[in-house]
């Protein structure tokens, strides 16, 4: 089209940039990352619409209160009249609310060959309101095993996207720590195995963000 009516293409990087800056003023979504780089969504606005599937879902299934969501659960949402639309790219939504942090996927890996373990599962930190009501930071963030950091924000509060999507990198990577038998994984509010001898809790609260690092024998 451009040839007959005299305007030179744009080359690859032109076209990327174009797309790139379209993204940034909300005009349509363009993200240039692996898996999401061949689609353009012209209305933005429908990721809304995404996003709203989730949470409207709560009802139907009762372990998002968790935070958590199967991924056939996911499409079983999807399958609805209502929301029927996303299955014709199914894989692309689902990558783009991964990529956005709206949802973490949960890892494992074999010990043995380090080969990732498929599973059936995401957690959605937006979703989760459960409070941690277990002694474990009385127990070890207040001992000399532990080690923190503390960010504190001009703001009276931390703004809710912000513990949200770092509480799904973390799990992206780490597993969740079980304490008691009870997973550690509340509203503002994670700690993870880093490795046999430490754990990293992330805890948000008021206009703070603290980061710890606990040993499980004691710091010298």
């Amino acid at each position: 089209m451009n040839t007959e009516i005299g305007v030179e293409p744009l080359s690859t990087a032109e076209l990327n940039f174009f797309l790139t800056v379209q993204n940034m003023c909300g005009k349509m979504t363009y993200i240039d990352y692996p898996k999401l780089r061949n689609y353009i969504v012209i209305d933005p606005t429908c990721l809304i619409d995404v996003l709203k599937s989730i949470v409207t879902s709560v009802p139907i299934i009762a372990s998002l209160l968790q935070g958590r969501l199967t991924k056939s659960d996911l499409t079983n949402i999807w399958s609805s009249e209502k929301f029927s639309h996303f299955l014709q790219h199914e894989e692309y939504f689902r990558q783009l609310l991964v990529y956005y942090d709206i949802l973490s996927e949960v890892r494992r890996y074999d010990r043995k060959s380090g080969k990732k373990i498929y599973v059936d599962r995401y957690i959605v930190p937006c979703m989760i309101t459960t409070q941690n009501t277990t002694t474990f930071v009385e127990k070890h963030l207040t001992s000399g095993k532990c080690v923190g950091f503390v960010f504190t924000f001009s703001a009276s509060d931390v703004p809710d996207a912000i513990p949200c999507r770092i509480i799904a990198s973390i799990l992206s990577i780490w597993n969740v720590k079980n304490y008691e038998n009870v997973d550690l994984l509340f509203s503002g509010f994670v700690a993870v195995v880093l490795d046999r001898k430490h754990d990293l809790v992330v805890r948000t609260e008021h206009n703070t963000v603290a980061v710890y690092i606990v040993h499980k024998e004691k710091k010298s």
